[in-house]
């Protein structure tokens, strides 16, 4: 989730300023990038793959033993990914 956060809040200085965020370091902003492109593409992956978003796999090959709080940040962390590369491709038009 805080990798998402960390794009989303480097998209939006680049769209308000035109420049990353100053307070955030650079080898931070490159790796936040590349995690959430490998969670969104593990969330495509497992969408055409097997037909199920990610936390539904968990829940049905755990057997719901997994916390509800677990499995929310799992839905919450999917969709901060898809949405932080769409994000992306919004910040360069």
């Amino acid at each position: 989730i805080g990798t998402s956060l960390a794009v989303l809040w480097s998209e939006g200085s680049i769209v308000l300023t035109g420049c990353g965020p100053l307070r955030l370091n650079d080898t931070l902003e490159r790796v936040s990038y590349q995690a959430v492109l490998v969670a969104a593409g593990v969330c495509v992956f497992c969408r055409i793959a097997f037909g199920q978003s990610v936390s539904s796999l968990l829940d049905e090959y755990y057997y719901d033993d997994l916390e509800e709080i677990t499995t929310l940040q799992v839905k919450v962390a999917e969709i901060l990914a898809v949405v932080g590369v769409a994000g992306g491709f919004i910040a360069l038009f």
